[in-house]
This record gives structure tokens, C-alpha cells and sequence, in this order.
């Protein structure tokens, strides 16, 4: 079976109560080929609390970061990323533990599309390439449309 790189993305904030339980989620998966990607902007222990958990496990990389909201946070932790998909878990939840095995069977052995299954387990993801693939579509669309006609 094909084992792509999945980096998750946790956007931290003031969850010290919540962090860990939601960083162990994503390290007991059963599938391993996975990267935490924690970017903190807080003011409370969440960002000690990450650095030690960095400290255990070599596949999380810490981040701190201003604060500028969840979205900024996101887009940062996927240009931080480098996996060949990306998802994205709120720092106050947590997910079970075949969540990704399973996704990642189902697309390779049954040529479903992952970002679906992702989807309905609660994680938002997006094919990196494909992603800013589109994106600069849009924008060139825009400014053919807007700026240029």
C-alpha cells in the first residue's frame, strides 16, 4: 500500500487544557507516516505544553507565531508542511485512532477520494499542489476578467 506523507495542521491558541490530549490523538494513529505541524500564538502554557510534547516525538514541529486567527494560522502551517495532503485538527478536539489509516486505505486501495472521507471524519484537507494550483488559477481569472477586460 502507497504511504504518503500526511502533515496535520493544529492551530493552537490558549488550549493548555486541551492540547495534549488532542496531540496524542494524532500520534496514536495507527498510520505512522504523519507530521504535526503546531503553530502557537498564545498567551497561556499551550506553547511550553507543545514544545515538550516536540520534545517526545520528532514528527511535531512547533511553530510561535503572532496571533493573527485561525485562518492565517492554517495557511501558515501549509506552507510549513510537507505532505502530500494536508488536514487540519482544532486544537480542542481529537480524533480516533484508525481515522487516517483508514482514509488512506480507502483512497488507495478503493480509489475513493480522500479528501472526502477526511471530511466526514471532521478534518479538513486539501491537496497542497492542487490547491495553490487552483488558486493561482483564480487569481489570474480575476485580473483577465477585472483588470485586463
Amino acid at each position: 500500500m502507497v504511504s504518503p506523507l500526511i502533515s496535520i495542521v493544529i492551530p493552537v491558541y490558549n488550549v493548555e487544557r486541551y492540547i495534549e490530549r488532542c496531540v496524542d490523538s494524532v500520534l496514536c494513529q495507527t498510520y505512522k507516516n504523519i507530521e504535526l505541524l503546531i503553530n502557537d500564538g498564545s498567551t497561556d502554557n499551550s506553547g511550553f505544553l507543545c514544545e515538550k510534547l516536540a520534545n517526545k516525538d520528532s514528527r511535531i514541529k512547533v511553530f510561535h507565531k503572532i496571533n493573527e486567527g485561525l485562518s492565517a494560522t492554517r495557511n501558515f502551517g501549509v506552507e510549513q508542511s510537507n505532505g502530500q495532503f494536508v488536514g487540519f485538527v482544532d486544537s480542542d478536539d481529537y480524533i480516533e485512532e484508525d481515522t487516517i489509516s483508514g482514509i488512506v486505505k480507502e483512497q488507495f486501495e478503493n480509489d475513493t477520494e480522500v479528501e472526502e472521507k477526511l471530511k466526514d471524519k471532521n478534518i479538513n484537507v486539501l491537496n497542497v499542489p492542487e490547491f495553490f494550483k487552483q488558486l493561482k488559477e483564480k487569481v489570474d481569472n480575476y485580473y483577465t476578467e477585472k483588470v485586463d477586460g
